[in-house]
This record gives C-alpha cells, sequence and structure tokens, in this order.
C-alpha cells in the first residue's frame, strides 16, 4: 500500500513539474507579428435555400479576399463583420498558447487559445470579435533555429458561425513579420 502511495506521489509531482516547466528553449513568442495574406478558400451559404440536398458554396482566390479585407468588396459580410484595412490580416503571437487576430492593424482583438509544438505545428482558436464565429487556426510555423520562436507562418482558418449560418476555410501565408 506504501508503494503504492509513494507511486501516485511521484506521478503528482512529476506531472505537475512538467507542467510548470517551460516548454523549451524560447518557450514564449512574445512580440511576434505578422502580416498575413489569404492564397484561397470557401464559403458554405446555409442562410441562401436552394433545395434538399443542395448548396451553394462560394469560392474565392487571393483577389477577392484582399478586396473583402480593404473594403473594396461588394459584400455585405465584408461590410458587416470586417474592420477594413490593408486587404492583409495579422497575426500576434504574445505565447506559444496565445494569439491574438485582427483584419486591421488597429483594429479589434480576437483572443485566440491553443498550442504551438516543439515542431511548428499549431492550433489556435477563439471567436471572432465582430461576427460571433467560431474561428479554429491550424498549420505550421517555421521556428527560429533552437527555439519555439515563430519567423513565418501558414495554415488554415476554419469558420463557422451559427448566426449568419456559414461556415468554410480561408488557406493563409505569411507576408512579412512585423516586429521581433
Amino acid at each position: 500500500m506504501q508503494k503504492r502511495w509513494m507511486m501516485a506521489t511521484f506521478l503528482v509531482v512529476a506531472v505537475a513539474t512538467a507542467l510548470a516547466a517551460p516548454r523549451g528553449k524560447g518557450a514564449t513568442a512574445v512580440g511576434r507579428a505578422f502580416e498575413i495574406s489569404a492564397k484561397s478558400g470557401y464559403i458554405v451559404l446555409n442562410d441562401v435555400l436552394v433545395g434538399p440536398g443542395q448548396r451553394i458554396v462560394s469560392k474565392f482566390k487571393a483577389p477577392q479576399a484582399a478586396k473583402c479585407l480593404d473594403g473594396t468588396a461588394d459584400d455585405d459580410y465584408c461590410r458587416d463583420y470586417i474592420e477594413n484595412g490593408t486587404g492583409t490580416a495579422f497575426l500576434f503571437c504574445d505565447s506559444d498558447r496565445a494569439w491574438r487576430f485582427r483584419t486591421a492593424i488597429g483594429g479589434s482583438d480576437t483572443e485566440l487559445t491553443g498550442n504551438v509544438d516543439p515542431t511548428g505545428e499549431f492550433i489556435m482558436s477563439g471567436r471572432h470579435a465582430l461576427s460571433g464565429a467560431d474561428l479554429f487556426f491550424v498549420g505550421k510555423a517555421k521556428l527560429q533555429k533552437g527555439t519555439i520562436l515563430p519567423t513565418k507562418i501558414s495554415g488554415t482558418l476554419y469558420f463557422t458561425s451559427t448566426s449568419i449560418e456559414e461556415f468554410g476555410q480561408v488557406k493563409f501565408k505569411t507576408v512579412r513579420m512585423l516586429s521581433q
């Protein structure tokens, strides 16, 4: 019985120590900010009824995404839910577990939480500040050698919204790193 108690105590201490320990050299990515651009994507428009077993899928490429982000697109969603800026968006890497997303450099933050693993794979999620859509950023970060500090980010943004009855995905890549 005493061996089991000692083993249980050891496991609890080992797990607590592992969770509290820094996650490798350079464990946080404080101050890393990236301008990102959309490469392509699609939106499934569930709010438009066309018949059983049918759906409307709106596909887009980088130029259409840029127009939505810079405010020149003739689209209700872009006008109502996107803070217009430069035609690109922004990811701020505050740590390996907390990021922020903006559609304009001075716009509203969408808080994202998740994980970046030691190889650079990541998943971050949050609720978009303006539309209420659930966002899931999944991808791969190129890391600074010997750290988990990202130098480039690419991946796919998955989103879904019950209030506007749409879901879809946007493939994105780094345009440039804004700060170190």
